[in-house]
């Protein structure tokens, strides 16, 4: 026998005993299609294994689908709520943006009702757009005021100019008091020569006096020497 003989000999006996080892295995952890049920400590087949799994599927999607019918009765009645709400609190939007006035205040959920929502500074609370109106007035406002304002203390620094010229308001005041004051004193100075000649006046008023008193009484002394 030649080398390369007992070469594919030896291979063939290799072969053979791989081929073998194999087979063996197969054999002892070959596959359990059937239905067959566990015994002992062997596993039941794999028909009956896919039908467990099935069986525990089938529950499984049975509770699933009566859970998303609930799911979906509940989310129709959900979503025709939220419609309902979006519509709703859309109108209470726009009253907030631009309807609401003093008749129809501003409302807040306060418990399950409407009550008007408080105004910190008082009376209804309007809309957004009346209140950027109001806020727009206000700032109208005090511009014209700023603008009087602004017109008046132009004419104080004038006056103020005027005033404190030469011969500005101020000067005038001051040489209208001196005239004022030069007349008091011309007139403190007259007083008693006003006396003296009211006293006068009276002295002589009742010097006339006496002698009309005494023009009478001479009259009738010449009626009565007349007289037989």
């Amino acid at each position: 026998m030649t080398v390369l003989g007992k070469c594919l000999v030896l291979a063939n006996l290799a072969l053979s005993v791989m081929l073998a080892a194999t087979a063996l295995g197969l054999y002892a952890n070959r596959i359990d299609w059937t239905n067959s049920k566990a015994t002992g400590d062997g596993s039941s087949g794999l028909l009956t294994q896919r039908s467990d799994r099935i069986k525990q599927l089938s529950d499984a999607l049975a509770l699933a689908l009566l859970r998303y019918e609930d799911a979906r009765t509940k989310l129709l009645s959900v979503e025709d709520y939220r419609g309902k709400t979006i519509a709703y609190y859309g109108n209470q939007f726009d009253q907030i943006l631009t309807k609401a006035d003093s008749a129809h205040p501003i409302h807040q959920i306060i418990g399950n009702g409407l009550v008007p929502a408080s105004n910190p500074a008082g009376g209804p609370l309007v809309s957004r757009d009346k209140i950027v109106n109001l806020l727009q007035e206000q700032k109208n406002k005090i511009a014209r005021l700023n603008e009087e304002l602004d017109k008046l203390v132009k004419e104080d620094i004038q006056v103020t100019k005027e005033l404190a010229d030469d011969r500005g308001l101020r000067q005038q005041v001051m040489d209208q008091q001196a005239e004022q004051d030069r007349l008091d004193q011309a007139i403190e100075q007259l007083k008693p020569r006003l006396i003296n000649s009211i006293v006068e006046v009276d002295l002589l008023l009742q010097r006339q006096q006496d002698l009309l008193s005494r023009e009478e009484e001479l009259k009738k002394a010449k009626v009565a020497r007349a007289e037989p």
